[in-house]
């Protein structure tokens, strides 16, 4: 994981130790969820689409996206907040 290498991690690591090891193991996934996380990816890929039901979402929603995340682009982002009434 490049953010939590400690060759480019730039971080609040002295005040913090032990953050760049937790944040590893935050983001690696485990060898055991891996048939799990492929089926997910499959289901998504196949056209699953909640887009319809996105305006029965009753309650004020705060939609947030990373800006290098490599699974939802940001487009897809923007039309899930357009997609919910209210939603920012």
């Amino acid at each position: 994981m490049a953010f939590a290498s400690g060759a480019t991690f730039r971080g609040p690591v002295p005040q913090y130790p032990g953050f760049v090891d937790q944040a590893a193991r935050l983001w690696t996934l485990d060898p055991e969820d891996v048939p799990g996380a492929l089926a997910q990816i499959e289901h998504l890929r196949s056209g699953w689409d909640l887009g319809p039901a996105l305006a029965a979402v009753a309650c004020p929603t705060l939609v947030l996206a990373g800006e290098l995340d490599p699974l939802v682009a940001a487009v897809s982002t923007r039309e899930l907040a357009a997609g919910i009434i209210g939603a920012s």
